[in-house]
């Protein structure tokens, strides 16, 4: 299955559940996490909507984040925090 039916069937789950709880679809967000994945995927995934990426190694982040310079994306460090890594991932990421 492409990237774009998998967006759209989480598009379609996010609305009806919202709809049930009486809650704007809009305000939910969706957090595309890039482990592993190469570059033109996740380049797919921008062009569905996806804006926040998570990512939890920083070596494949850094890789990912240059790749990708050109798009706005907001980066996400999901992996466990390590102390010789930590002021390259505050430089990095928007989020952790």
């Amino acid at each position: 299955m492409k990237i774009k039916d998998n967006y759209n069937k989480i598009m379609d789950t996010i609305a009806r559940a919202c709809q049930r709880v009486e809650r704007d679809p809009a305000e939910v967000q969706i957090l595309g996490v890039a482990k592993e994945q190469p570059v033109e995927k996740i380049k797919e995934a921008y062009k569905c909507g996806i804006r926040l990426i998570g990512e939890n190694k920083t070596q494949e982040a850094e890789v990912h984040q240059a790749a990708l310079s050109d798009l706005k994306v907001n980066w996400h460090f999901i992996g466990k925090l390590q102390k010789n890594k930590i002021n390259r991932i505050l430089k990095s990421f928007d989020f952790i």
